[in-house]
């Protein structure tokens, strides 16, 4: 019977570092027979030849897939840095491009099994609704390039109904061979989260009547006069940091107009807004100028509607004890504001009507406990009670947790995620179909580019640290 083994030793001359291996026929597997593991007196060696481009890209292929823009040397370095041993640039060349090909090559799988997925969706989840939109061009065979696909599960169609009615509209690059967009609609709960409505919106979103929603986004060419023609009747509001970015790319960078500009949105009083836009005109005509011709209604909450119940100023929102009948976040906004409540002194006019002073500044609101309204308009905007409404009820020795719109309860934060997506079965049961239309892929010219484009509002190039130097 052969005896197969194994020896390895390190090959600086001296050092005792060994390994000996035996082939066990029986169990089908190496033992370790005996290993010395010490070294001594020899130093690292960086260069190593059997390293394969095949291995570094299995090793390095989600590095890679996160990372689509590294250059060779950015890829040599790294595996320098973690591997601790350098490879030339044609291995770096190879591995590269093999670990690209691979990640290209499932990114296709993908778009094979898609139509199992879609079908899927309809076995499983029967009332969503999902929209794929081909291609006009016909290619041989009679087969169409996947274009777009929209998809609003059920669940979140029936949850929104319980939301407050304002939608924020995004969309961000996808990052592959094929390029495209991801469009969301999300909407907020009742407790301040974000909560998502569809994805890849393209024809519209269904909702029981028009002009009570509201519609939040950055101004994208092609939003507004996509809306006016499928829901010509919402209203419209502009996030305010993509407002404040095209001043920016205008000439105006100066800090001072920024606070201007965002104490004018923040204000909920025309009176306020007024005395905002005159700072502004003190501090810059041209940027008075060219703010006056957007529509206020649009990016202050001065000129806001009531009926979203939401003073919101961007489209990207962030997102405890539930022993109360208000959900958490909105009973920590309440704190918030108690404090400041202390401030003020209230006389009562008749049973429900106040008028609230504030004891140092002579502030003066007019509050009506019945209507649930304020002078303010903070409480009319967002259907949660402020300073000067909470020193009013205070009064009335009333819980303030019961003037709260009832969009905040608990009760409709039940009713918002009372669905559920139903489960799907695995890949290997979804309904077969033999359609390949991954979406047709088209080159750019020129050099790819190694970095992503930033905002206008963005910090470009190197922010200099005092203590640590450039980061």
């Amino acid at each position: 019977m052969i005896k197969l083994g194994f020896i390895a030793k390190c090959k600086q001359s001296g050092c005792p570092w060994s390994i000996t291996l035996r082939w066990i026929k029986d169990v089908n597997c190496w033992r370790v027979t005996t290993f010395t593991n010490t070294h001594d007196g020899c130093f690292w060696v960086w260069e190593d030849p059997t390293v394969m481009a095949s291995r570094l890209a299995k090793r390095w292929k989600k590095d890679i897939r996160g990372n689509s823009k590294w250059t060779l040397s950015e890829f040599r370095e790294r595996v320098a840095t973690d591997d601790h041993f350098h490879i030339t640039s044609k291995v770096a060349y190879k591995a590269m491009t093999m670990a690209r090909a691979s990640i290209d090559g499932e990114l296709e799988d993908y778009f094979r099994t898609f139509w199992n997925y879609y079908l899927e969706i309809q076995r499983s989840n029967p009332n969503t609704t999902s929209i794929v939109k081909m291609s006009e061009y016909v290619e041989e065979g009679g087969k169409k390039r996947f274009l777009r696909w929209y998809i609003c599960w059920e669940a979140c169609r029936n949850g929104f109904q319980h939301c407050r009615k304002i939608i924020g509209v995004d969309g961000f690059h996808l990052r592959s061979k094929y390029g495209g967009y991801l469009l969301t609609a999300t909407s907020m709960d009742p407790n301040d989260g974000i909560f998502p409505i569809a994805y890849a919106m393209v024809e519209g979103i269904e909702v029981a009547a028009e002009s009570e929603v509201t519609f939040i986004f950055d101004k994208k060419k092609g939003l507004i006069p996509a809306f006016n023609v499928v829901i010509p009747n919402v209203v419209h509001r502009f996030c305010v940091r993509h407002l404040y970015a095209n001043l920016k790319v205008v000439g105006f960078h100066a800090k001072a107009i920024k606070e201007t500009l965002w104490a004018a949105a923040r204000t909920t009083t025309v009176n306020s807004f007024k005395d905002e836009l005159r700072k502004m005109k003190e501090l810059d005509i041209n940027a008075f100028e060219w703010l006056e011709n957007k529509q206020p209604s649009e990016w202050s909450c001065s000129h806001f509607t009531c009926s979203a119940l939401c003073d919101i100023l961007v489209n990207n929102t962030r997102g405890s004890e539930w022993s109360r009948p208000i959900c958490p976040n909105i009973v920590k906004k309440i704190a918030v504001e108690e404090k400041f409540a202390g401030g003020y002194i209230p006389l009562q006019c008749d049973l429900n009507l106040f008028e609230v002073k504030n004891c140092h500044t002579g502030e003066q609101h007019q509050v009506g406990l019945g209507k649930k309204t304020c002078s303010c308009r903070k409480w009319d905007l967002s259907g949660i009670p402020f300073k000067h409404a909470i020193c009013a009820i205070w009064m009335k020795r009333h819980n303030v947790l019961d003037y709260v719109n009832s969009y905040y309860s608990i009760e409709n934060y039940l009713k918002v995620y009372r669905w559920s997506i139903k489960p799907m079965a695995g890949p290997n049961e979804w309904p077969q179909t033999h359609r390949e239309t991954p979406p047709e892929y088209k080159a750019k010219p020129g050099r790819p580019k190694k970095l992503r484009l930033r905002g206008a509002d963005e910090t470009k190039g190197k922010i200099k640290s005092q203590l640590m130097g450039s980061i």
